[in-house]
């Protein structure tokens, strides 16, 4: 390649760099409301991937190249052995299309990190204004009823700009998070006092709206993942975070003692009352046992005899993947899982901080997910994992 056509091609990959990060960054800020930019971008990221990987004649390769690549493969079997006969085949087959845009979507942000089109940095800050728009989102409905947009809470809980309160709240516990994890290393990051002193108190009214929500198991998420990262970081940390830590604490505490609704909230919590789960689950596992080899398809538990009117997904991701796809695709999950951790441990000796934070977040989405949420209907959710497995197999 001549001197000229390779400055040629470096600005034409400098135009792409651009378009790429300006798409993901978007993308990444639009999650929480899956509005039509969501939706979009959902679109053009795998598209992006696409033309650039193939331009540059390397998409097969790159494809291959993938530790994970087999893994993808066989879970995409899995689950089209499941839909043959899925109770609800068009849409079981439609959610398995979704899933297909997904997956080519890790693979772009997979693409696009070991390419530099777009680093962690983008990733994380692109998270951050994203969980700032929603804390305060979510404030500003508290205080007026309604939020910028004009939605209102749902049944007293709140939710921002999010469709649901418990969706919403696993949102805000990962962003506390993944401040957390910031401020604790706020030297290595080379923020100034401004900036912290900003990100405490974004992590403060999150904190509360999290309360809001009155999603439980975003509670019991964000609470086991950061207990998990501090255990992870207690060589590294110094012990006065443990005394702001322990400070903030009570200070919730406190505020949660002075009202009764969320009082309420914790005592059910804590004495097992389920919302339904207590009904759902067992009926979820009965049918499970009566088709546990490849289950029933996407879309099936709510069309199964004497499912309530509430019980739309099993509430449980890993009952929700027995029913779709059985024990088979459960072993694949948990397979692939394994290769996820796996590779994040990798990161321990070199990249010590970004390991923890990853774990941590993980834990949110596993914890959450044992409560809510779904692999395949929840577009928010899996998105989110997509970002992570992104970035733990950047390299």
């Amino acid at each position: 390649m001549s001197f000229v056509e390779r400055l040629k091609y470096d600005r034409q990959d400098s135009k792409y760099r651009f378009a790429v990060m300006a798409l993901i960054i978007i993308w990444i800020i639009s999650i929480p409301m899956k509005n039509a930019i969501f939706q979009i971008c959902l679109v053009l990221i795998p598209l992006s991937f696409l033309f650039i990987a193939i331009q540059n004649k390397e998409l097969i390769e790159f494809i291959r190249q993938q530790s994970f690549t087999k893994g993808v493969f066989l879970f995409v079997i899995v689950i089209s052995l499941a839909n043959i006969n899925a109770i609800n085949f068009m849409q079981a087959w439609n959610f398995e299309f979704r899933l297909f845009k997904l997956i080519f979507c890790l693979y772009a942000l997979v693409y696009f990190l070991k390419k530099k089109y777009i680093s962690v940095s983008i990733l994380v800050v692109g998270a951050l204004f994203s969980f700032v728009i929603q804390s305060v989102d979510g404030l500003v409905q508290y205080l007026n009823g309604y939020d910028f947009i004009g939605k209102t809470m749902l049944d007293g809980r709140m939710k921002a700009m999010v469709f649901h309160p418990n969706t919403f709240g696993l949102i805000l516990a990962l962003g506390i998070v993944i401040s957390s994890w910031i401020l604790l290393h706020k030297q290595y990051f080379r923020i100034s006092f401004l900036v912290a002193s900003l990100l405490i108190i974004i992590m403060t009214i999150a904190s509360f709206d999290l309360l809001q929500t009155t999603s439980r198991g975003s509670w019991v998420a964000s609470v086991v993942a950061i207990t998990v990262y501090f255990w992870l970081e207690r060589k590294n940390l110094h012990s006065r975070y443990y005394i702001f830590a322990f400070v903030g604490f009570l200070g919730l505490f406190y505020y949660i003692y002075s009202n009764p609704h969320i009082i309420s909230r914790f005592r059910s919590l804590f004495e097992g009352q389920s919302a339904g789960r207590d009904v759902i689950w067992p009926l979820a596992f009965h049918y499970i046992t009566l088709q546990p080899l490849f289950g029933y398809g996407f879309d099936a538990f709510r069309l199964l005899p004497n499912v309530p009117s509430y019980g739309q997904m099993p509430h449980n991701i890993i009952l929700e993947i027995l029913l779709a796809t059985g024990i088979v695709g459960l072993g694949m999950i948990l397979w692939l899982w394994y290769r996820i951790y796996r590779k994040t441990v990798s990161y321990k000796v070199d990249e010590p901080r970004l390991f923890t934070v990853i774990t941590a977040l993980f834990i949110v989405l596993l914890v959450g997910g044992m409560f809510d949420h779904s692999i395949y209907q929840n577009a928010i959710y899996d998105s989110i994992w997509i970002i992570l497995i992104s970035i733990v197999y950047k390299r």
